[in-house]
C-alpha cells in the first residue's frame, strides 16, 4: 500500500517536451518523493504507459494517450494493485485524457454540451462507461496536477512541482475569504459565504466591482466566485450590464498568496484549453496554481446555480470547502463533497449528474498545513 501514488503518461510528456523535458520532470519527481518522505508520506510515479510497469501492477499500458477507456482501466489497476490513499493525475488532457461521459443534461440551445469531460470516473470502482449515472459512488481520492494543455517546455509543470516539494504555510484563519459574485446573483452567493463564514462581508460584485482586485483584496485564503464563464477564454464575467469582465488571469497573476483555496461556480472555470487558442494566456484555474495555491474547484462545462438560493454548483462548491475548513485535504474535501452532494441530491436529477461529473479538483498536493 502506498500514501501517494502519481499517475502519467512519459511518451505524451516526451512528445511535448522531449527527451530532455522529461529528464527535468523526473528529476522533480524525484525530489517530491524525497520530500515527501521526510515528511512520512510514501510515494510512486507510475507512468500508464510501461508495459513492464503496468505488468506488474496486472495491468496493460496505454498505447494511445487519447483511449479513454484503456486510461481508465488502467488507473483502475493502479488503484486495485497500489491501494493509494491519494492517487494524483499529472499532466493536463493531452498526457491523461477526461473521460467524456454523456451529458444527460443536453439540451440545445439551453445546453449545448454534448459531452462532460470529467475525472470522476477515475475515483470510481465502476468499470468503463459512458454514464454519469454509473459513478455516483467513487471510492477513490483523486485530483489532477495539469500542466499547459500542448505545452512545449516544461517549466510551468516544473513551477507546480516545486511547490509540491516546497510547500506553503498558510494558517486556516488567517485572512478573511475573497467572495466574487455577479450582481444578479448576489443573494445567493452571499448565502453560501454566510453558510461557510459565519462573519464574512458580503461579496463583491460585477458590475460595480474588480477585475483590477488589489493584493490586499485577493489576500483570504478561500476565494469563492460564482460568475458566468465561457469556453477558451481567461476571464470571468458580471451580470447584469453586458457582462463586464469581474475577474481576470492577466490581472490576477502575481497578486494571491500561496496556500489560496479556490472554488469557482462559473461554465467552463476548469476547462483545460490550448493558452495558444486564447492569445497565449493560461485560464485562471491554472494562473492560480502558477502562484501555489494549494486547490482548485471548477467545472468542466456549463454550470447551473440559482439566483436566489442554492443548488447545484452552490452546493458542491459550498460542500468542498467545508471540507476543506474541517481540517480534510483538498483532494479528500473533493471525494467527501461529491458523495455528499450525490447523497442530499434525492431524486437526483440530469443536472445533479452533469454537476457531479463535470466537477473537478486540481491540486498541489500536501501544501497546506
Amino acid at each position: 500500500m502506498k500514501d501517494k501514488v502519481i499517475v502519467t503518461n512519459n511518451s505524451a510528456l516526451k512528445r511535448k517536451y522531449g527527451t530532455a523535458g522529461v529528464a527535468r520532470i523526473n528529476s522533480a519527481l524525484k525530489k517530491l518523493i524525497a520530500a515527501d518522505a521526510k515528511r512520512g508520506i510514501s510515494t510512486v510515479v507510475v507512468a500508464l504507459d510501461d508495459a513492464a510497469t503496468m505488468a506488474g501492477l496486472v495491468g496493460l499500458a496505454v498505447q494511445r494517450v487519447t483511449d479513454e477507456k484503456a486510461n481508465k482501466a488502467a488507473i483502475d489497476a493502479v488503484s486495485v494493485a497500489l491501494k493509494p490513499d491519494y492517487l494524483m493525475i499529472l499532466g493536463s488532457v493531452d498526457v491523461v485524457p477526461h473521460q467524456q461521459l454523456t451529458n444527460p443534461a443536453y439540451t440545445p440551445p439551453n445546453d449545448k454540451d454534448k459531452t462532460v469531460p470529467s475525472d470522476l470516473p477515475y475515483a470510481c470502482t465502476a468499470p468503463y462507461s459512458k454514464r454519469i449515472g454509473d459513478f455516483v459512488a467513487p471510492s477513490r481520492v483523486v485530483s489532477r496536477l495539469p500542466d499547459l494543455t500542448n505545452a512545449r517546455t516544461p517549466e510551468y509543470m516544473l513551477k507546480l512541482i516545486d511547490f509540491a516539494v516546497n510547500p506553503a504555510v498558510t494558517p486556516v484563519a488567517a485572512v478573511r475569504p475573497f467572495g466574487l459574485s455577479t450582481q444578479s446573483w448576489q443573494v445567493s452567493t452571499n448565502l453560501s459565504l454566510r453558510t461557510l463564514f459565519a462573519t464574512a462581508n458580503a461579496a463583491n460584485t460585477s458590475p460595480v466591482n474588480g477585475p483590477n482586485w488589489t493584493q490586499a483584496q485577493l489576500r483570504g485564503r478561500f476565494h469563492f466566485i460564482n460568475c458566468h464563464g465561457a469556453q477558451r477564454t481567461p476571464q470571468f464575467f458580471g451580470e447584469p450590464n453586458n457582462y463586464p469582465i469581474a475577474h481576470d488571469a492577466v490581472w490576477l497573476s502575481k497578486r494571491t498568496r500561496p496556500g489560496t483555496v479556490v472554488a469557482a461556480e462559473c461554465c467552463y472555470g476548469a476547462e483545460l484549453y490550448d493558452p495558444v487558442r486564447s492569445k497565449g494566456q493560461m485560464c485562471i484555474g491554472q494562473t492560480y496554481l502558477s502562484d501555489g495555491a494549494a486547490a482548485y474547484l471548477g467545472s468542466t462545462t456549463i454550470a447551473y446555480g440559482p439566483a436566489t438560493t442554492n443548488n447545484y454548483a452552490d452546493v458542491i462548491c459550498r460542500l468542498f470547502l467545508e471540507e476543506v475548513l474541517n481540517g480534510r485535504s483538498s483532494g479528500d474535501a473533493m471525494l467527501s463533497a461529491r458523495l455528499r452532494y450525490v447523497q442530499s441530491a434525492v431524486p437526483i436529477d440530469a443536472i445533479d449528474l452533469k454537476t457531479s461529473g463535470s466537477s473537478s479538483c486540481w491540486e498541489i498536493p500536501r501544501s497546506i498545513r
